[in-house]
């Protein structure tokens, strides 16, 4: 089903349930298409969102860590230091 966004405010809990049945809402706005709305996979609790939020931002941390970068001051000194030996 289609729906423009003007139409989706007035709209929008029948729009769920058609959602709910398995439906996808396509969301259009000038009639360019902006959105999908699409039933989920699985039923799923707010807890188990977080969760999964949670773990993705922890594996991103993982795979790409922060890079610290060291002061100015200290590159100096380890420069001087291995100038001298």
């Amino acid at each position: 089903m289609f729906k423009s966004v003007r139409s989706l405010k007035t709209e929008l809990s029948d729009c769920l349930h058609r959602v709910q049945r398995g439906e996808e809402c396509w969301i259009t706005s000038h009639q360019r298409l902006i959105a999908k709305i699409v039933p989920v996979q699985s039923p799923t609790t707010i807890e188990d969102l977080k969760r999964q939020t949670f773990l993705i931002e922890l594996k991103k941390n993982l795979i790409q860590p922060k890079k610290t970068q060291i002061p100015l001051s200290k590159q100096l000194i380890q420069k001087r230091e291995d100038e001298r030996y």
